[in-house]
């Protein structure tokens, strides 16, 4: 496509893409199967010589690719759920990554059990009411303040 007779439009440079890829991708997953190593988008980047990015745009853009990228992707959520769940991985490193990379995300449930047997009438003043909900909301904080893993 040319813009100006004189100028031309380069389009960069040519793809890394060969389906010699898609067998090393496969040989990684392979290889951290066996060493019980969690697989990662950026190492295999690494080892193809290219950007994280790039295994992204080609995932999008090779239907084959797409196939082995998903498993990647596929296998290092089960890994680090497997790791976090038996100790290997630190749990909050472990949600961050999940979160950030396969769209988990951390919800608190709290559940409150209490058994009324005689109501009593309160009278606070709006000051004492802030007070009383903020001590609350502290002791709520601190009671609860490790969250737990689920599936969105």
């Amino acid at each position: 496509m040319n813009i100006h007779p004189e100028i031309k439009l380069n389009r960069g440079r040519p793809s890394k893409y060969s389906n010699k890829v898609i067998k090393i991708t496969k040989e990684y997953l392979v290889e951290c199967a066996k060493n019980n190593s969690t697989p990662f988008i950026e190492e295999l980047a690494i080892k193809l010589g290219v950007s994280d990015g790039t295994l992204w745009n080609w995932s999008n853009t090779h239907e084959n690719f797409n196939e082995v990228y998903e498993m990647l992707l596929t296998f290092q959520k089960l890994d680090l759920k497997r790791k976090a769940l038996s100790g290997q991985y630190v749990s909050k490193i472990a949600s961050l990554l999940l979160s950030n990379d396969h769209n988990v995300s951390l919800k608190r449930k709290m559940e409150l059990e209490a058994k009324i047997t005689e109501k009593k009438e309160i009278n606070l003043t709006p000051d004492q009411r802030k007070l009383y909900s903020e001590a609350i909301t502290k002791v709520f904080e601190q009671i609860y303040s490790q969250p737990s893993i689920t599936l969105s």
